[in-house]
């Protein structure tokens, strides 16, 4: 799947909600009490705070890696050394143009001299190669500093809740549902009106000549 077919299928995504977006402004002009009676049934909150809730639970994995730091530092300074070792052949052999042109081939792009393929083969190089490079110190110092990389990972491991800043989103609030059922034609006219805009307007996109990238 090259851009050009992604686009077509997020406007086709796009048309369909706005289909169904239509056909609820048409319930509210045509018949708002059975729209009423339907809402009454779905205006059920469900928290997502209870669904995240096991996220929440810190897995120490110290207990296991430190338990044998020679062992552990060992490992990851083989595999940070195996990384820098091949990407220092791939780099040495290849060009970022080269570089470009292979992942613009690996996503079937239409125009693999974009200089984004560029931008986007740097970047992953440059993340690889820092991330080998952190692995090795931490592998040195697995080795050699036990002390030390404990002292490190007991103020890196400070658990942060993700529920705690989530907890004022996870409130039902109803105040716009009740005001479209106060005016149901009003905005039943503005969503068919609306909705068709958008349909109309996504349709003469896909009319347009395909997207390369």
């Amino acid at each position: 799947m090259n851009f050009g077919d992604f686009v077509n299928m997020v406007v086709w995504f796009l048309i369909i909600g706005s289909v169904l977006a239509v056909a609820v402004g048409l319930l509210l002009l045509l018949a708002p009490s059975r729209l009423s009676m339907i809402t009454t049934i779905t205006d059920r909150w469900i928290s997502s705070r209870q669904v995240i809730r096991p996220m929440e639970s810190m897995i120490d994995s110290d207990q296991y890696s430190l338990k044998h730091p020679r062992i552990f530092g060992g490992v990851i300074l083989l595999a940070a050394v195996i990384i820098l070792i091949k990407v220092s052949l791939l780099l040495a052999k290849t060009s970022v143009a080269h570089g470009g042109q292979l992942l613009a081939t690996i996503f079937n792009a239409q125009d693999t001299q974009h200089p984004g393929w560029e931008i986007l083969w740097s970047t992953m190089m440059t993340i690889i190669v820092l991330g080998a490079v952190l692995a090795l110190f931490v592998g040195l110092a697995a080795l050699f500093k036990k002390a030390w990389l404990m002292r490190v990972s007991a103020r890196a491991n400070d658990w942060v809740s993700g529920r705690k800043p989530s907890k004022p989103l996870d409130i039902m609030r109803s105040g716009l549902d009740d005001y479209i059922r106060a005016r149901p034609r009003l905005w039943g006219g503005i969503i068919v009106v609306s909705g068709t805009f958008v349909i109309a307007t996504l349709i003469w996109f896909l009319t347009l000549p395909a997207i390369s990238f």
